[in-house]
């Protein structure tokens, strides 16, 4: 109990301890305000700091408490303190009785269940090493890692063991170390890595329960179509709808499960109208933008000249002109060890830049109609991977060979955006004299690209010799930069690099 109340104390210090600032972008603009903007800026991310110190200090008395109230859960379990108080479980407890979302009742449940196998994740929680949602993360990943991994091969004692070793190698805050998100799916490598044979019986477990349905609702004014299966067609899916997703205009609130529609349609309408040359672009209109009625602008003209104008709604679908993603045609791309495509026994998974594992027998099947590339020394395909100053935008094998390396946006702080969505920042910028060069790029979400650009240009000012170029960007970005905070303050929206 006391030390419950001593964590709390310590909270109500930290909150006296520090007063609010107040917004100075809330001064942009009067002109009796006497502020300019570099100033704002610079008062906007002192308060920011405040801010994030006593957010993180807060969340790390959190997790203390979270592994209190789980030490204290692991004991009412014990004692079946659940059927004492009339509930089924400890998840259903923490649901019905304290108010939990299903998912953060059966993570704190889990945690509660493995507390005394999980000494290693508390203490590096204790000692700031990771977070809660780590220690949630590896907690979720033993249990999974438990229930999957045939324990004739390896123990269930060594699985444990095992695994939060390499979890917790991997994890880690402030950019030193894997994200949460990310952590997640490394939870399904690592159990893949213990036992060789797991993904591919998982593979054919989906691969069973394969299935679609499809039917019209009311009176066909409507419809349902719910589709699962195994990783392979996953991808393929996925690429469907990213190639066909349309970004977002400033102020658009359309949520993405609309957007995934949207996207799902045109692909359909492209697969539909392959044979005419032709690739609609629905016009996708709201019942209130056309006074209740809904409809699509398509192609629908057969006798459209596919080398001439296109009619309305549509655009030519030649092979210069793919589907284009992430400033690279769309298709999946898969990182295969080499050692996986040939079938060697125990080989491990392959990976797509979305950071999606494949067992062994989908990338065999996968590569029957894939085109291998192999990403050998500095060349690939005989195309060098360096271009010096010769041009400004990486190439796609150049993006290509990066997804080798990179699955994320490589912001020195820590981001979760996929490969597919960043762009290839140059580590000098292109203006002050970089290179295009592999070696010398990392993937940067559009956000954080802009953000590292302003940080040179802001540098670089001090440089007579960079001066002029310096000067103009850093006002460019700051334009761009001041109209995206104010978009977002009018719409109430967020700027993230998601």
């Amino acid at each position: 109990m006391m030390d419950g109340l001593k964590l709390i104390r310590q909270g109500l210090e930290i909150l006296a301890a520090e007063p609010l600032l107040a917004d100075p972008f809330e001064t942009i603009g009067d002109p009796n305000a006497g502020m300019d903007i570099e100033r704002a800026e610079m008062l906007a991310k002192a308060r920011a700091q405040v801010l994030a110190g006593q957010v993180q200090a807060l969340q790390e008395l959190v997790a203390d408490l979270e592994v209190e109230s789980a030490r204290r859960l692991h004991r009412f379990s014990e004692m079946d303190g659940a059927r004492l108080v009339g509930q089924r479980s400890s998840a259903s407890f923490l649901q019905q009785v304290c108010g939990l979302r299903d998912g953060e009742s059966v993570a704190r449940a889990r945690v509660a269940e493995w507390f005394e196998r999980l000494e290693p994740s508390l203490e590096a929680l204790s000692r700031r090493r990771i977070g809660l949602g780590h220690l949630l993360e590896i907690a979720h990943g033993v249990e999974h890692a438990v229930q999957s991994v045939d324990t004739a091969r390896v123990p269930k004692g060594d699985v444990i063991r095992r695994m939060q070793v390499a979890l917790l190698d991997h994890a880690g805050l402030s950019g030193s170390g894997m994200s949460p998100r990310r952590l997640h799916a490394q939870a399904r490598r690592e159990a893949w890595n213990l036992d060789p044979t797991l993904p591919d019986r998982l593979l054919a477990k989906h691969h069973r329960h394969r299935a679609a349905s499809f039917r019209f609702v009311d009176g066909g004014a409507g419809f349902e179509f719910h589709v699962k299966g195994e990783g392979a067609g996953g991808a393929l899916l996925k690429e469907l709808l990213e190639g066909h997703s349309i970004a977002p205009a400033a102020g658009d609130r359309q949520p993405a499960e609309r957007r995934r529609y949207d996207a799902f349609i045109c692909g359909v309408q492209t697969a539909m109208s392959a044979f005419t040359g032709i690739r609609a672009t629905p016009t996708i209109h709201s019942p209130e933008d056309q006074g209740g009625v809904l409809h699509h602008e398509t192609a629908s003209d057969p006798e459209a000249d596919p080398m001439g104008d296109s009619p309305q709604g549509v655009s030519v679908a030649r092979d210069s002109e793919p589907v284009i993603r992430g400033g690279a045609r769309c298709q999946v791309r898969l990182i295969v060890p080499w050692s996986t495509l040939t079938g060697e026994p125990g080989s491990p998974p392959a990976e797509t830049d979305w950071g999606q594992l494949l067992p062994p027998a989908a990338v065999r099947a996968l590569a029957k109609d894939a085109t291998v590339t192999a990403i050998i020394a500095d060349a690939i395909t005989g195309e060098p991977l360096n271009a010096g100053r010769a041009r400004r935008l990486f190439s796609t094998r150049q993006r290509v060979a990066l997804s080798a390396q990179y699955r994320t946006c490589q912001w020195h702080g820590g981001c979760d955006v996929p490969l597919p969505w960043t762009d290839i920042d140059h580590d000098v910028s292109w203006w002050a004299g970089g290179d295009t060069d592999i070696d010398k790029a990392k993937p940067l979400c559009h956000v954080h690209n802009l953000e590292i650009e302003l940080i040179r240009s802001e540098k670089a000012a001090a440089d007579p010799a960079l001066r002029p170029q310096a000067v103009a960007v850093r006002d460019r970005l700051r334009a761009i930069l001041r109209e995206s905070r104010r978009q977002r303050r009018s719409s109430g929206q967020r700027l993230t690099a998601a």
